[in-house]
């Protein structure tokens, strides 16, 4: 039921996309306009395209939330408040096409470059309110590096000849590069943050997360590739086809699909395993928890007494009553001290018989932990 629903869900976001994205075709062109109707509206239909797929990829990360706690889903509303920002920005271009406005202050200042700016704060904020929940340090969450790695890049770009800016001043051109610098500079920071977060958290985020890092990295390559064109012109083929949008629009993309991946793991479904043995239900709950660091003590157990089976490849009864003791264990960190996501014993009990199959174990003290009556819990 849930992979159906990720699926109608995505299916019907990628669908509203290019519906409105074909949409634009009908718009009338401006008068005045010199390339034509053919790429005025194929420029046009990019920049609305990677819009409105960040919008999208901004929804499917929200729409698995509901398993999530409210801290971790605070870093996601930062996330993806900065994400639909940095998107929504590029209908600037879009909008300075169809009313001819490019010389105006708002072009010149380069004041189409401060959403950027707070949408990769925005982000910024996010992934590292992701790493704190985890307990992850890292220079990389340290606003004083950012602001210290943005001053010392301003001060190496305003020697760099760039082309004559009319209304200006150069003074001015200075000033406005901090602007221009500091949306790829904080970006960076946080995509560097993500992979950080990748190495220190369970599997089952890192498809998402690996996603995630990568659209921000094709971020930071398209805003750099914005500060090259501040300093080298605009007046070139580059940007009057909107190639200069490529990039964008694949980070976009790559949103969805990290979108995509993140709401599988909050609407998670469960199949029914190959195998049904106490040490793959341990080696199941462990995976569910978020930092594995956590849980590296208690997991000594279950190495050990993987190194050392018993008789027959079998566990004995002694090794058993310790998985039974780690399992309380793992269930009692993930009801009461998981970071990220929300857990109830009942709701873990019921995950593991329908998972694995204890038809003709019920006996065992391990395999009678899932019959048991337990008393209902609440996720902290």
């Amino acid at each position: 039921m849930h992979k159906r629903y990720r699926l109608l869900l995505t299916g019907f976001i990628v669908f509203l996309v290019l519906l409105l994205t074909g949409l634009s075709f009908l718009l009338p062109v401006p008068l005045g306009e010199e390339r034509g109707d053919t790429a005025f509206h194929a420029q046009l239909a990019v920049t609305l395209l990677y819009a409105l797929a960040t919008v999208g990829g901004a929804v499917l990360f929200i729409a698995g939330l509901r398993r999530f706690k409210s801290h971790f889903k605070m870093a996601y509303y930062f996330i993806c408040l900065g994400i639909v920002t940095i998107g929504l920005s590029s209908l600037q271009f879009a909008l300075f096409d169809y009313l001819n406005a490019w010389q105006s202050w708002w072009f010149d200042y380069k004041f189409m470059y401060l959403p950027n700016v707070i949408g990769a704060l925005l982000i910024w904020l996010g992934v590292r309110r992701f790493g704190n929940l985890l307990g992850i340090k890292s220079r990389l969450f340290s606003s004083v590096y950012i602001i210290l790695a943005i001053a010392a890049t301003v001060l190496i770009a305003i020697p760099i000849p760039h082309v004559y800016v009319e209304r200006i001043f150069e003074w001015q051109f200075d000033a406005i590069a901090v602007f221009v610098i500091a949306a790829p500079m904080i970006l960076g920071f946080a995509a560097a943050a993500v992979f950080l977060i990748k190495s220190n958290i369970s599997l089952a985020y890192h498809r998402g997360l690996a996603w995630f890092g990568w659209s921000l990295v094709i971020n930071v390559v398209a805003m750099v590739q914005d500060l090259i064109l501040n300093y080298a012109g605009h007046n070139n083929w580059y940007v009057d086809s909107r190639l200069i949008i490529l990039p964008f629009l694949t980070a976009a993309i790559l949103s969805i699909r990290a979108g995509y991946l993140f709401m599988k793991i909050g609407m998670s479904e469960e199949t029914v395993s190959a195998t049904s043995s106490p040490v793959d239900v341990i080696v199941y709950m462990a995976g569910l928890v978020s930092n594995p660091r956590e849980i590296d003590v208690e997991l000594d157990v279950l190495r050990q007494i993987t190194a050392t089976p018993g008789s027959g490849g079998q566990i004995d009864a002694k090794q058993e009553e310790r998985l039974v003791q780690l399992y309380r264990q793992l269930e009692d960190y993930l009801v009461h001290h998981e970071p990220l996501r929300k857990f109830t014993t009942e709701d873990l009990r019921q995950v593991i018989l329908g998972r694995f199959d204890i038809s003709e174990k019920q006996n065992s003290p391990f395999w009678s932990l899932f019959t048991e009556p337990v008393t209902r819990s609440r996720p902290q």
